[in-house]
């Protein structure tokens, strides 16, 4: 174990557990770094980490402490990377690092080509957690902040992983998430608006998805979706530059969709694979063939790893013997959730029946966008809460509403009853879609965390 000698240079032989930057979750053997927080500073809560046990708190202020070490630095945001690749033991070189980002798809694209990669030597880290062949565990942000990342790089390390694929947010780049972390290739999927809760512009959120490919290595590996209309733009910004997409440096044609899987050629260096993939829908087209070209850059044998992709959360049909389909999607932004609900054009399908709510504190100016996509391409729109935060839920759902150009929709803010409202009113031939939060298993109130579970809802009604 290291000792605060190790991590500062200090004569102390006092073992260093674990970095901390939330007070509250620090234990005897922490170092507390106070990074700057969003709405306050962290150096207003010293005492609370001390009282915890801090072994040493790390501060860019005039603090005089007996009681603690107290190393002092000119910016604690720019220190804390450093100490945590001390602590972790990362060093540049130990394994491949591939960055996904993009405001659809970042999921998707990094876990098919954590799969293709091969589980038991690449680990994956993002919104669905960080995990490889040897264990899955839970994360708090899509891109976690350093004191959190060098200890999953450790994990990841340690069991045996020679590549990890991480998904890289617009927010990771906003707060500065990325300083001194530099990737051997990145993944652009698409660019549509997103998080300008955050950025409050288009334009300053795409500056940030710009920023993250100033983290690519000198001889990084930048892989760009040729169909995007920022395309060109990101081109400029590296070296190094391949692309996917309908005309492209590796294009797919010859589509065909079955209700569980899809079938296309892809053609690269003037040769035609065939690609027999179990994800549905053309976006998974592209996610795939983004993670297929990587792997063709790398000389990394995939081909025998299609089979294996599955992605949580994400397109999954829930099918108990009922003669209605029913799909759980994350999809919460207007191109998501415009691509799942084309899955329908390929299906035979009666009535498009939607599920679906806008989350709290977060972009207001989609939430009409979304209720002009639904009047238009769904039958039928059930709306109810989905992670509404500190905001009403039927405050998030009357914005929705008059973006609406029809009366298509219900009311339904319990979404548990809305989730029963649609499977009541399903027809044979019919398909609902339960849009917004995938896999996962609670929402943000402002009461407190509402557990629930789509799929365990879906699947407790047709029991």
């Amino acid at each position: 174990m290291k000792t605060i000698k190790d991590i500062f240079n200090i004569d102390s032989n006092i073992e260093v557990k674990d970095i901390k930057i939330n007070s509250k979750a620090v234990n005897p053997g922490d170092i507390f770094v106070c990074v700057s927080g969003v709405n306050f500073d962290r150096h207003d809560f010293i005492d609370e980490a001390v009282t915890n046990g801090a072994s040493a708190i790390v501060v860019s202020k005039d603090i005089k402490r007996d009681d603690v070490i107290v190393v002092k630095v000119d910016d604690t945001d720019e220190e804390m990377p450093k100490i945590a690749r001390k602590l972790y033991d990362y060093h540049e070189g130990d394994f491949k690092l591939f960055g996904v980002t993009g405001t659809d798809g970042k999921t998707s694209t990094a876990i098919i080509l954590s799969t293709l990669i091969g589980n038991d030597i690449c680990g994956y880290v993002g919104t669905n957690g960080y995990s490889c062949s040897k264990f899955e565990k839970e994360t708090h942000n899509t891109t976690p902040d350093a004191d959190l990342m060098y200890k999953y790089f450790k994990e990841l390390k340690e069991a045996g992983c020679k590549y990890i694929v991480m998904e890289v947010s617009s927010e990771a780049s906003f707060r500065k998430r990325l300083r001194n972390l530099y990737f051997d290739a990145l993944i652009l999927t698409n660019v549509t608006r997103d998080h300008l809760n955050v950025h409050k512009t288009l334009e300053n959120y795409i500056e940030c998805k710009k920023e993250i490919f100033h983290h690519l290595k000198e001889d990084g590996i930048s892989i760009l979706n040729k169909d995007d209309k920022l395309y060109n733009e990101f081109k400029k910004i590296n070296k190094i530059n391949y692309s996917y997409g309908k005309d492209a440096d590796l294009s797919f044609k010859n589509i065909k969709y079955f209700d569980h899987s899809t079938k296309f050629d892809i053609i690269y260096n003037n040769n035609k694979t065939h690609i027999n993939s179990p994800l549905v829908g053309k976006f998974n087209v592209y996610n795939l063939s983004a993670a297929i070209l990587l792997c063709e850059k790398l000389n990394i044998n995939y081909k025998n790893n299609i089979k294996n992709i599955s992605i949580p959360g994400r397109v999954n049909f829930i099918n108990m013997g009922q003669n209605y389909k029913v799909v759980i999607d994350y999809a919460h932004t207007v191109n998501a959730i415009k691509n799942v609900l084309s899955l329908a054009d390929n299906l035979k399908v009666n009535r498009k029946i939607v599920v679906t709510g806008m989350a709290g504190s977060r972009d207001k100016g989609k939430r009409p966008i979304v209720g002009e996509l639904l009047s238009e391409k769904a039958d039928l729109s059930i709306l109810c809460f989905d992670d509404p935060a500190n905001e009403d839920p039927l405050d998030i759902i009357k914005e929705i509403i008059t973006g609406f150009k029809n009366d298509h929709y219900i009311i339904e803010v319990d979404r548990k009853k809305a989730i029963k409202k649609a499977m009541d009113l399903a027809k044979k031939d019919d398909i609902i879609f339960i849009l917004g939060k995938g896999n996962e298993k609670s929402h943000k109130c402002i009461t407190g965390p509402i557990v629930m579970n789509d799929e365990e809802e879906v699947r407790k009604n047709l029991s």
